[in-house]
């Protein structure tokens, strides 16, 4: 489907929004991953916190990742490859650590962190993918 130029524009830069955003949460994720090695070898509370701080600042990127992808699908009429996507990853936005600290909970915990993270590569990708598309058509308009 071919879009106005304008509204090319305004899809990639959407687009490159939501990346920035989730290369973000992914970074937060990876030092979560990191607090978290510590956490099954012993750590004490503190270590716990400071997983779970950046697990909620890696949440809060991921929210802001999803604002600017509504905006791609609402200026590309839903993408469907996208919108599929998040339907399926949307639940890692919610994880948290139990409350039991034991190496169990931990390693439950760090699963979830490794999942998420491979999802958000993956929705990177496919964001790279929509922007190449629409780059594309942004060349056939001009």
């Amino acid at each position: 489907m071919a879009y106005e130029t304008e509204t090319i524009v305004r899809a990639q830069n959407a687009a490159d929004s939501a990346i920035q955003h989730l290369k973000s949460a992914l970074t937060y994720l990876d030092q979560a991953y990191n607090w978290g090695i510590a956490d099954i070898l012993g750590g004490m509370l503190i270590v716990s916190l400071v997983k779970q701080k950046k697990i909620k600042n890696a949440e809060a990127e991921l929210e802001a990742a999803i604002r600017y992808i509504n905006r791609v699908l609402s200026l590309t009429n839903g993408h469907k490859e996208l919108h599929e996507f998040l339907v399926n990853t949307s639940s890692f936005v919610k994880f948290t650590d139990s409350w039991i600290d034991n190496p169990i909970s931990d390693i439950a915990t760090q699963n979830k962190i490794d999942a998420a993270r491979d999802e958000i590569v993956t929705l990177i990708e496919k964001l790279q993918q929509i922007k190449t598309g629409l780059h594309k058509q942004r060349l056939y308009w001009l």
